[in-house]
């Protein structure tokens, strides 16, 4: 089964489609199945520049467009990759994997924390 995403004029997913591997031309099923657009193929197991198998296991394939496209996912196509939306404001984009994470590493002291935008740092989880 093959997987496309529909790409809007912003280069947003704005849906995916499965395709049955039997259909001789994909991109003229989704437009006449589905509405005329940019499709985009895609890979469901390909997440975080990896890629993995229908265990969620790393299986050594090669990764594809970085990430699966998912709806509301940006296309870049000078990355060549699907990109998630910005969960917050500081976060930075790790250009290996096309994924967003905070600018400052998570603390590795055993303790648990808390991502704080206001402060743009990692707050303690005070236990009770």
């Amino acid at each position: 089964m093959q997987k496309y995403s529909k790409i809007n004029s912003e280069n947003k997913v704005t849906e995916v489609v499965d395709v049955e591997d039997n259909i001789s031309n994909p991109l003229e099923y989704l437009n006449n199945n589905h509405g005329e657009g940019n499709w985009l193929e895609t890979d469901y197991y390909t997440s975080a520049n990896k890629h993995y198998n229908t265990n969620f296991a790393l299986d050594g394939k090669a990764p594809f467009r970085k990430n699966h496209g998912a709806i509301g996912y940006t296309y870049d196509s000078s990355r060549d990759a699907f990109i998630p939306k910005k969960p917050l404001d500081s976060w930075v984009l790790d250009e290996e994997t096309c994924n967003w994470f905070p600018p400052i590493p998570y603390p590795q002291d055993g303790k648990k924390y808390n991502w704080n935008e206001s402060t743009v740092n990692w707050t303690e989880i005070q236990s009770t």
